[in-house]
């Protein structure tokens, strides 16, 4: 019931018939105030030299990375939803979604392939489902570009990184993943995509990002559904 006039990208969205438009409004945050690097919707100062007050000490090994929103309200709502009642079909409509910020990207057309951040097995056998892989199933759907979801495998368990400080969350991550062998080669010279669920801290992604670079990535950029960023 919205009577602002609708992007194009918006549009389209609506007629897959996924959202109605007072729910978009709510989940798709305006263009104005993104952090150009970490994502977050934030007041962008110029001091902080192309950086927000989120990431501006931030050693990220990725270049940049892009999210649908921040994490609170109807989206909070929605991926609290597709993790703890393992809901595939609001994971299905947020990968959606992410999509279209995906096509935002620097560098769009540059893009190889997409991966996401892999979970433990022990853990995705107790749970039966892993939301980045399907958030980048998604992607793929929208996008048309290739996802490896099993590029990364999980070394480890590592413990919640909501439970954390900033400073362990990069601790609880350190070598906690690698490129699985089958696609070494396959790295080699890709711009890549990282896919995931909500991004706080950036540990985890930056981590993620670090393995494939060393593995000989050219490029790692990536896109989560939420930030966990608080605007100011």
């Amino acid at each position: 019931n919205s009577s602002h006039p609708l992007p194009p990208v918006d549009r389209k969205i609506l007629e897959r018939e996924n959202w109605c438009r007072d729910c978009l409004d709510q989940i798709r945050a305006p263009l104005k105030q993104r952090c150009p690097v970490c994502g977050g919707i934030v007041q962008l100062h110029a001091a902080l030299k192309g950086r927000c007050h989120l990431c501006q000490f931030s050693d990220f090994r990725f270049s940049q990375a892009i999210c649908i929103n921040n994490y609170g309200g109807l989206l909070q709502a929605l991926v609290i939803k597709m993790k703890g009642q393992r809901c595939e079909i609001t994971a299905l409509q947020l990968g959606e979604l992410l999509a279209y910020e995906v096509e935002r990207l620097d560098k769009i057309d540059d893009v190889d392939l997409l991966t996401c951040v892999p979970t433990h097995w022990r853990k995705r056998f107790s749970k039966g489902f892993q939301a980045s892989g399907l958030l980048s199933e998604a992607v793929t759907k929208i996008t048309g570009i290739p996802s490896v979801p099993k590029m990364l495998k999980a070394n480890r368990p590592t413990q919640k990184q909501g439970m954390l400080s900033d400073f362990k969350r990069f601790e609880n991550v350190k070598n906690a993943f690698s490129v699985t062998p089958f696609y070494r080669k396959k790295v080699i010279g890709k711009h890549i995509v990282l896919i995931d669920d909500v991004m706080t801290s950036g540990a985890t992604t930056s981590q993620c990002a670090k393995v494939l670079r060393a593995a000989g990535a050219a490029r790692v950029d990536v896109a989560v559904v939420a930030r966990g960023a608080k605007s100011r």
